[in-house]
């Protein structure tokens, strides 16, 4: 399979790139202006316009996230990630990976992974390689995407939610229609990847499928017509230097156009933590539905508990402390939560204790001076 790569960044050749690699994302004439109006372009980062956005349930790409990688003099950032990849996994340590145009499963030792994908041949596609406590933790700095995170301030178990992950993949990748329930960040090191998002519930009562989410034999089902019909449906480009914040209620399809390699992780922060838990409560996490040994179970209340005390923190700590919870746009989540969440979806979700405390603190959104 030959794979086209992306010469300009005109809107034709994107999606005539998009089209090779994925027949169902082809654009007719039809489609352009609804396409000019649900692009979502990166801006320049700032701590609150990130809170802005996560309370608002927007999704949100920025330039300039500082998340660091450690080189010795001399050497590039590229050079710098690829050796990490390349020496700091044990040679034994494998990773789920997508081969091939069909985007067949398998595990694959990470040494070998990074041998095909450097050898630019191959089409292949990872998502979970952890990096949290490996020896690769010593070369990326990821806190930019994980300061403002409850979900790793509580148990050890609560933790593993968060998935601080490696991200590579080979122009020709496709990650099919899924939804990933907590918000996410990805940042893009270096390559380029098309990405596709609506919300989930819009989608698949429109016909849109999700495999997280329902029983999916071959590939999901997608049109075009029917994704620029939703009121919800964006599309953007995460290039080079790009840190994307994705709400986690969104179903996405992601077309990677150029060699790939990033991080990417889940979290719960303050100004989304309305939105997040309603999803939780009302419909039951992601993570719940293949867990017939309920290792999970309980994780739901657990980081409720922990995000409620944090915004408790918050509430009567210093401005330093608010700032990097971002309490203060509480109040806007609340606004947003009360317009988009309908009248019984509130009832049920406010039988929820702890959740019911954390949205009476959004809603006074008052700071103690």
């Amino acid at each position: 399979m030959a794979i086209p790569m992306l010469a300009t960044t005109t809107m034709r050749d994107l999606w005539d790139t998009a089209r090779c690699l994925d027949p169902t994302t082809r654009v007719t004439p039809q489609h352009r202006s609804a396409l000019e109006r649900k692009f979502v372009g990166s801006m320049p980062y700032t701590r609150d316009t990130m809170f802005r956005k996560m309370a608002r349930r927007e999704i949100g790409i920025y330039r300039d996230v500082p998340v660091l990688v450690r080189s010795q003099r001399g050497t590039s950032t590229r050079s710098a990630l690829i050796d990490a990849l390349s020496r700091r996994f044990s040679p034994r340590e494998t990773s789920r990976v997508q081969v091939g145009p069909k985007h067949e499963l398998t595990r694959l030792r990470v040494r070998e992974i990074m041998r095909r994908w450097l050898g630019g041949r191959a089409i292949i596609g990872v998502t979970d390689l952890h990096i949290r406590n490996k020896r690769v933790e010593e070369v990326i700095d990821t806190q930019a995407l994980s300061y403002f995170n409850t979900l790793i301030l509580g148990s050890a178990k609560l933790a593993t939610q968060e998935m601080m992950t490696l991200v590579i993949a080979s122009p020709g990748n496709v990650t099919d229609s899924h939804s990933d329930d907590p918000d996410g960040t990805n940042h893009c090191f270096f390559g380029k990847k098309l990405w596709l998002a609506w919300d989930v519930f819009e989608g698949m009562a429109a016909g849109l499928e999700d495999v997280e989410r329902q029983e999916v034999f071959a590939e999901a089902r997608f049109d075009m017509t029917r994704f620029l019909s939703l009121a919800s449906s964006r599309w953007f480009v995460v290039s080079t230097g790009d840190t994307l914040f994705l709400p986690g209620n969104l179903t996405h399809k992601v077309l990677t156009l150029e060699p790939y390699l990033g991080v990417g992780s889940f979290n719960i922060g303050l100004p989304s933590s309305l939105d997040t838990f309603t999803r939780w409560i009302h419909h039951g996490p992601l993570w719940s539905i293949d867990d017939r040994r309920r290792d999970s179970a309980g994780l739901v209340d657990e980081a409720a508990r922990v995000t409620l005390s944090i915004a408790e923190r918050a509430r009567g700590g210093s401005r330093r402390l608010r700032d990097r919870f971002g309490y203060e746009w509480m109040r806007e989540s609340h606004r947003v939560w009360m317009r988009n969440t309908a009248p019984d979806v509130r009832e049920h979700v406010m039988r929820h204790e702890t959740f019911a405390r954390l949205v009476g603190i959004a809603k006074l959104g008052q700071t103690v001076q």
